[in-house]
């Protein structure tokens, strides 16, 4: 360890890894969207006795020579061999490291080949016990966070470690809750968090509100309208602020009228529905009968009313749908007016229900992780080849994205996402752009 630090501080680097192409070198954003959450947050709980870095590789070069004392890595499934990689450099360096998130999660003994120590969980569980052994020098191999965090008073995450002007997007990042009580077969949220869903106090979210000088704001929650009474108070709270918002929630928003109405009253202009596929049967092989196809084209009208546009997500590759999928999914977006269509691969990440039934059946055949980024195939589809499905997938990626197909689904309540600028675009026009330069340059447009 250092000791000649200014104060005698350790230094620690924490490090967003991105991730790696075909031809195995790293993945640089052009148009990178957003920054992500977990880092900045757990720069929040880190004491001032430490002296933190955020790198996120996406848009920044690591320095492997830096001058730290210990490393700490987050990183999904795709991130995972870009992550071992990292690892690898520091700790040639003589440096210790730490790996967290979902992927070293849900397959510790994996990871801990590769790191100093695991963190199993929601590491603020156990962040002043790995901080505590790192100032001692006694890391232990595994840290395991048990049970599920009380969010209602967590601080709020450090983004100025990171180089907010480099990011496309300029809504800012802000978390109300914690998981989801749906267990969707496929989803790796639930798998991380268990069926839990959990609040932060109303009263800090608004004052974290209060100090951010954007109108424009991201909530991060995977499900912001799970509890309805309790968002409908969230709603309450945060609408003199007058922001604008947008935000992830499952379609049942649409059968509340006055849940619908407070988040329209509270600066609502966008939400991301996951209607994830027009076949019933998928639906229910993944757990997800609760969304009822023939509501779909309700859903997006009743938004629509709102002024409230609709990202949709939609996956391709479940055991009912054949390759009649695409075009059929690709009409009901231009038909129901679906302003930002956002299409996945499906893809069984570690643990999950999916994995599992697939791996049982011997149809998972490609294990690099770094193919699992939602836009390659990684097992033997039912219904169709692996070919038809990739290139189905980008089929409806570049037909949704078509200037005939983005002018067909513009609506009134597009305009009303446009009032928010960023960078000096409409924010529409700058959301497609981001989605078209995906779908006509072959990666996922959520990668940037």
């Amino acid at each position: 360890m250092n000791s000649d630090n200014k104060f005698n501080k350790l230094k620690m680097l924490f490090v967003q890894p991105s991730h790696l192409k075909e031809d195995g070198t790293v993945w640089k954003s052009k148009l990178p969207w957003l920054p992500r959450l977990a880092l900045p947050q757990l720069a929040a709980i880190t004491p001032d006795d430490f002296e933190t870095t955020i790198v996120d590789e996406y848009i920044e070069d690591i320095d492997f020579n830096a001058d730290v004392d210990s490393v700490a890595i987050t990183a999904t499934t795709v991130q995972a061999p870009r992550a071992y990689q990292i690892a690898k450099e520091f700790i040639k360096r003589g440096k210790k490291t730490i790996m967290g998130g979902i992927h070293a999660s849900l397959l510790p003994e994996e990871s801990q080949k590769h790191v100093d120590s695991v963190v199993i969980g929601e590491a603020e569980g156990v962040w002043e016990e790995v901080l505590a052994d790192l100032k001692h020098r006694n890391l232990k191999p595994v840290y395991l966070s048990r049970g599920h965090m009380d969010i209602t008073h967590i601080p709020s995450p450090k983004l100025s470690k990171l180089p907010l002007h480099k990011y496309k997007v300029d809504f800012k990042l802000v978390q109300t809750t914690r998981g989801c009580p749906h267990n969707c077969g496929y989803c790796s949220v639930t798998k991380f968090f268990g069926s839990t869903y959990r609040h932060r106090s109303i009263e800090d979210v608004v004052r974290e509100l209060e100090e951010i000088a954007s109108e424009d704001i991201f909530f991060v929650d995977d499900n912001i309208a799970a509890n309805p009474e309790r968002a409908k108070a969230l709603f309450k709270a945060i609408t003199p602020l007058k922001k604008s918002w947008i935000s992830q929630c499952c379609m049942h928003i649409a059968y509340n009228e006055e849940l619908l109405e407070l988040a329209r009253e509270s600066g609502c202009v966008n939400l991301m529905i996951g209607f994830e596929s027009l076949s019933e049967g998928s639906l229910k092989s993944v757990n997800k009968s609760f969304n009822k196809v023939d509501d779909y084209f309700y859903v997006a009208e009743k938004l629509h009313s709102k002024g409230i546009s609709v990202m949709g997500l939609m996956v391709f590759g479940f055991d009912y749908a054949d390759e009649t999928i695409f075009e059929k999914t690709v009409k009901f977006m231009d038909d129901a007016k679906i302003d930002f269509p956002c299409y996945w691969v499906l893809t069984p990440y570690p643990k999950t229900p999916l994995y599992q039934q697939l791996e049982s059946e011997g149809r998972i055949f490609e294990r690099d992780w770094s193919k699992y980024d939602c836009t390659h195939v990684v097992f033997k589809p039912k219904l169709m080849t692996s070919e038809v499905l990739e290139n189905g997938y980008y089929y409806a990626c570049k037909s949704s994205y078509s200037v005939n197909s983005i002018i067909k689904r513009l609506t009134p309540s597009s305009l009303r996402m446009a009032k928010s600028l960023i960078d000096g675009f409409p924010a529409r026009a700058m959301v497609t752009y981001l989605f078209r330069q995906g779908a006509l340059k072959g990666y996922h447009p959520m990668m940037g």
